[in-house]
Formats: structure tokens, C-alpha cells, sequence
């Protein structure tokens, strides 16, 4: 029976370490960012996607297949 505390007891030592670690590190993250934190989205950059025939149309794609064209000399 002591072995079982004993394991528990580890066990519940390592969960509370591990959940203090994380709270700690979530506020330090918190503070840290103070007034200049920003929302997610700000970040991102707009990201034009071409399907069906507008993707052969797409300037990147015309220069590759001209590349790729053999040319006769």
C-alpha cells in the first residue's frame, strides 16, 4: 500500500510542477506582450487562389510554359 501512495504521490508532484511551469510561462507571455499585443489575423498576408481556367491565366504559370516551350531555330 505505501508503494501506491508513493507512486501517487509522484505522480501529483510532477501534474502540479508541470501545471505551474505552464502558468508561469503563460503569464510571463501575458506581461511580456503588455499593450502592443496585437490580434492573430494581423500577421497573416492575403493569399489569391486560382482554380479551373483562371489558373492558366496566371501570369507566374504563362511564363513557366513559355520557358518550357522548345523553341525552333
Amino acid at each position: 500500500m505505501e508503494v501506491l501512495w508513493m507512486g501517487l504521490i509522484i505522480f501529483i508532484v510532477i501534474c502540479t510542477s508541470l501545471l505551474l511551469v505552464m502558468g508561469i510561462a503563460k503569464g510571463l507571455l501575458y506581461f511580456s506582450k503588455g499593450s502592443r499585443k496585437s490580434t492573430l489575423r494581423s500577421g497573416w498576408m492575403p493569399l489569391q487562389v486560382y482554380s479551373g481556367d483562371d489558373a492558366l491565366d496566371h501570369p507566374d504559370l504563362q511564363k513557366i510554359a513559355e520557358l518550357q516551350e522548345p523553341r525552333e531555330d
